[in-house]
């Protein structure tokens, strides 16, 4: 298993070559990205992101930011390594939340294909909940363990191949993470997705796998208390 300076000289040589190491430096497609945050806002009961302060964490190639921004948010970008890469782009990321001004909260957090790269998640988790305001919430994606893949291949999965990914959460565990570090009522959502670039017939798989609740990604929201 990679400790943290292992991680640091993967993430270091990907965002060398940020658009060719995608599966380290952010695989989100501004598509991807569109319907997660269009499924939100239903989920959420809301009409758009107008007025909300919400949090990229993690936010890789920025595909997640840029959607906040064109959705009406505005976004807080935190990424590590890939900041300089984000700034070009014409985004105002920050490396860390130490970075963060002191006072600055939060309304909401997303998180995709983030936590699994994460070595210590519950004190991560726990500054992230003390930058929300009550009520405000966490959502997050992270590969799906208990999905058709993942039983069929085993140790030849994707997820668990990445050389980044440190911890695999099966749903039970990743609401368990998010309720240690103070959030509450977590839930996973189940969202028939339309994944780009795929036959119609893979596509119709997609949606049943979805339907079977068997499919590889792992989607949960979580409130702060």
């Amino acid at each position: 298993m990679p400790d943290d300076g292992a991680l640091e000289l993967l993430y270091r040589k990907s965002w060398s070559q940020a658009d060719e190491f995608c599966d380290e430096t952010g695989a989100t497609s501004a598509e991807i990205a569109q319907q997660l945050l269009e499924n939100l806002l239903i989920e959420l009961r809301l009409a758009d992101f107008s007025g909300l302060r919400i949090m990229d964490f993690g936010a890789g190639r920025g595909a997640v930011s840029t959607a906040l921004r064109e959705m009406r948010a505005t976004p807080i970008s935190i990424e590590p390594f890939g900041h300089e890469y984000l700034r070009a782009r014409g985004h105002e990321p920050y490396p860390s939340l130490a970075d963060l001004p002191p006072d600055l909260m939060l309304d909401g957090i997303v998180m995709t294909e983030v936590i699994e790269h994460l070595t210590a998640p519950v004190p991560v988790l726990e500054a992230l909940a003390s930058r929300l305001r009550p009520g405000g919430w966490i959502f997050m994606t992270t590969p799906n363990p208990k999905g058709l893949a993942a039983r069929l291949l085993g140790p030849r999965w994707s997820a668990v191949r990445n050389q980044g990914h440190v911890a695999i959460y099966t749903p039970s565990g990743l609401a368990g993470v998010l309720e240690r570090s103070g959030f509450t009522s977590p839930r996973r959502l189940f969202w028939r997705f339309r994944y780009p670039g795929v036959t119609p017939g893979r596509r119709m798989i997609h949606w049943l796998m979805q339907k079977l609740r068997i499919d590889g990604a792992l989607r949960m929201l979580a409130i702060k208390p």
